[in-house]
């Protein structure tokens, strides 16, 4: 932002007033919105949300049938004695 600030005095030259930070921080808001617009036409929240929960629901299944796996390893160890 400072930088930004430098500039806007360069381009008024001496007569940096209260109009020059007001349109600072105007050009300031549109940057954010042009920075954060991209990203949320990029990144649909359907789409990241239902992978996030494939993600969960596999992994789930995964760690539930190796728990099953070492429960019957277990007793089928301990029978075998």
């Amino acid at each position: 932002m400072a930088a930004l600030l430098r500039g806007l005095r360069l381009l008024a030259g001496d007569g940096f007033n209260v109009s020059t930070l007001v349109l600072a921080r105007i050009m300031i808001k549109h940057l954010k919105i042009a920075c954060f617009a991209p990203l949320v036409s990029v990144l649909s929240g359907c789409g990241v949300i239902g992978d996030v929960f494939q993600t969960g629901m596999w992994t789930g299944i995964i760690i539930s049938v190796a728990i099953i796996a070492f429960i019957v390893f277990v007793i089928s160890k301990s029978r075998s004695k």
